[in-house]
């Protein structure tokens, strides 16, 4: 008989809370939070759009309105059960092939008995090893927003010692709570999104393929990236292709969106694509499409990625067991960073990679993804309170 099961219980209710900001006070880069959670913000005279040369830094209040929303305990089946049929009928298994799966396990160094998060379950690759370590006497608990992710995760998952959440990792103490666990013996979060998201086009993940402009990963919440583009102005949509693209051709697109929808709707991925390479040329040698940038930073903005992260990093400290391991492999600079930092407080992580460990040149060859991929590991050192 199997062990693996899934959490039943009730989403919490919560009220929904407006950030107080005076209007007069507002900076385009206060204006972030507030785009985030749909809220108005200063009109664009007394905002400027953001300097192409000037590097911004330090956002922990974005998505402060996300961090207010319930958490989500849902079963698998009771979640999104519609999308997830859709993409686990794609094929038989994943397709998705997870990035250094060596190096997690030498820094995770998952035991008998323990038990371990794997924050971003995805088709199950690291969970699956990760689980097989830990024996009968184990537990490994795995959460991923992404209902149809659980749903290809269960057949790999099968007759181990698996608990499924439905639930963003940023819900992680809370999820913790829920399964009666003060602390994990370790943490991983793959802060990547699956290949087999990117070859549904339904998702509107890739410009690849024509499909719906949705971006969302959790298709059960939030709004689509359809109507995020025609919700901002001009102002508000190139800060926020400029801060999470980290384009410097943004104001020229944000320029070009409006335009453009005054006589009709973006709604799919070829559209926007398309606009963009209208906007930015392609550098001669260069192998990276000019919308790859803006599709990112659409991406991040509807999911809240950032926000997310940060309350994770937050969380994790209290989700860690003393002696405890957490391993987080980012995908950009606007992840890294972030682990980077939080990872250098010396009372509370003992950092186990001096610098970010990457994939080997056999990896990328075998799978290209890799490339992108930054491990970062540290183990949480005993508290200091009374010493």
């Amino acid at each position: 008989m199997g062990h693996l099961t899934n959490t039943d219980e009730e989403p919490l209710a919560t009220a929904r809370r407006k950030q107080p900001q005076s209007e007069e006070s507002e900076t385009w880069m206060d204006s972030i939070p507030r785009i985030q959670a749909g809220l108005p913000t200063a009109p664009d005279s007394q905002a400027d759009l953001p300097a192409p040369d000037r590097e911004v830094r330090g956002f922990s209040s974005l998505g402060l309105a996300a961090a207010l929303r319930a958490v989500r305990l849902y079963s698998v089946e009771r979640a999104a059960p519609r999308a997830a049929a859709k993409l686990v009928g794609m094929s038989p298994g994943p397709h998705h092939v997870s990035v250094m799966p060596r190096e997690v396990l030498e820094y995770l160094a998952p035991e008998a008995g323990q038990i371990v998060v794997e924050a971003t379950v995805g088709g199950g690759g690291h969970a699956r090893l990760i689980a097989e370590r830990l024996g009968p006497t184990g537990r490994l608990i795995g959460l991923d927003q992404d209902p149809a992710m659980l749903e290809l995760a269960r057949p790999v998952l099968d007759c181990l010692p698996v608990t499924l959440v439905h639930a963003n990792f940023d819900q992680l103490r809370h999820v913790l709570d829920a399964q009666r666990v003060s602390a994990a013996d370790a943490v991983l979060a793959d802060l990547g999104f699956s290949s087999d998201q990117l070859a549904d086009p339904e998702r509107g993940l890739s410009f690849q393929q024509p499909g719906p402009l949705d971006m969302r990963l959790d298709p059960t919440q939030g709004e689509p990236a359809s109507a995020l583009l025609h919700r901002l102005n001009e102002r508000e949509l190139a800060n926020l292709i400029y801060l999470y693209g980290e384009e410097r051709l943004s104001r020229r697109i944000a320029r070009r969106v409006i335009e453009v929808r005054r006589t009709s709707r973006i709604e799919t991925t070829e559209q926007l694509a398309e606009l963009v390479r209208g906007c930015v040329p392609r550098s001669r040698g260069h192998a990276i499409d000019p919308a790859t940038r803006t599709f990112q930073a659409l991406r991040i903005a509807v999911n809240d990625e950032l926000g997310a992260l940060e309350r994770l990093l937050t969380a994790l400290p209290c989700c860690v067991k003393p002696g405890g391991r957490a391993v987080i492999i980012s995908f950009h600079s606007l992840e890294d960073r972030r682990v980077k930092q939080a990872f250098r407080d010396k009372q509370t992580w003992g950092a186990l990679t001096r610098k970010p460990i990457q994939a080997s040149e056999e990896e990328v060859r075998n799978n290209p993804r890799a490339r992108s991929a930054k491990l970062r590991a540290a183990i949480r050192l005993p508290s200091r309170e009374g010493a």
